[in-house]
């Protein structure tokens, strides 16, 4: 009988995809059949954010009372399972340990009997041995707007620059939050600007957390379209396919933006990112990524 691999999921597009990415490739080495709890990790988002990933081609059974804890007293029991395994250093319940760099022991990892993972595992360390199947799984398989479907045309048109915005919640709403730092505008004009002179012909798409904010905000000296008709959580999968079918990439320090670089297929795409410093994981970036210190 096969063993079960069963994935917390919780945060964000893009964090979702880190998720899963890491949770495939596992189950994929160690022979697992792969259960995603798309339940527990949304009960107490503060966004209310909800699983977005059932618009990708992805491959999993998902998981039952018993495995999602969703049972009475299920929290507790949570709890002192992954702190049992934490210090135990046991399989049982495999629980990211460090959110700042890769943690190399995972790849060595071998389960008997059903087990949980629960971490955000943001590198592509943890699959790039799988990463056609990755590849794959992530084509979008819901159908688009129509709206949507003009922008691509646009796009497919055009030497196109995909530039991310990241405002973040927080700052949205006014709030601080020291731990993640925002880029200036400086950044993007400064990424903007190098892209421009590698390709003159280069068109900037726009896209943002923040549509409104950037629209007002954003000034390029180069031609721009500011896409901002998928407006909410729930269309973020659309925005995801529009900004990775461009040809290169300014990047913000955003897993939703990372995600749109990665999976862009043009052989010689250009990926202008922030340094380490504005990431939670210092192994996040591909080589062959420029960084531009902002």
């Amino acid at each position: 009988m096969k063993p079960v691999l069963i994935a917390r999921m919780f945060g964000g597009l893009g964090n979702q995809l880190f998720i899963y990415a890491n949770a495939r490739a596992l189950s994929q080495r160690i022979g697992a059949d792969l259960v995603l709890d798309t339940w527990s990790g949304f009960q107490r988002d503060p966004y209310q954010r909800q699983f977005s990933l059932e618009h990708f081609n992805i491959q999993y059974e998902n998981a039952n009372a018993w495995q999602s804890f969703h049972f009475p007293g299920g929290r507790v029991v949570r709890k002192l399972l992954w702190q049992f395994n934490y210090w135990a250093n046991g399989f049982n319940y495999i629980l990211e340990k460090d959110f700042e760099k890769c943690d190399i022991t995972v790849k060595n990892y071998n389960i008997k009997r059903p087990s949980w993972i629960e971490g955000l595992w943001q590198s592509p360390y943890y699959f790039e041995d799988f990463e056609r199947l990755i590849r794959h799984e992530f084509k979008i398989k819901t159908p688009v707007s129509k709206q949507s479907i003009l922008v691509a045309t646009q796009i497919a048109e055009s030497e196109a620059v995909c530039l991310h915005i990241r405002r973040l919640r927080n700052v949205i709403v006014g709030e601080e939050n020291a731990k993640i730092k925002t880029l200036d505008l400086e950044y993007y004009r400064k990424a903007a600007e190098s892209i421009a002179k590698a390709i003159p012909n280069a068109h900037f798409f726009c896209f943002s957390d923040a549509p409104e904010w950037m629209e007002n905000n954003l000034k390029l000296d180069y031609p721009a379209t500011y896409v901002t008709h998928n407006k909410g959580d729930e269309l973020g999968h659309e925005d995801l396919w529009l900004m990775q079918t461009c040809k290169h990439f300014i990047i913000s320090n955003s897993t939703f933006a990372w995600w749109a670089a990665w999976l862009g297929e043009y052989k010689y795409k250009k990926v202008i990112s922030p340094d380490v410093r504005f990431w939670d994981n210092k192994d996040i970036l591909p080589q062959g990524w420029q960084i531009l210190k902002a």
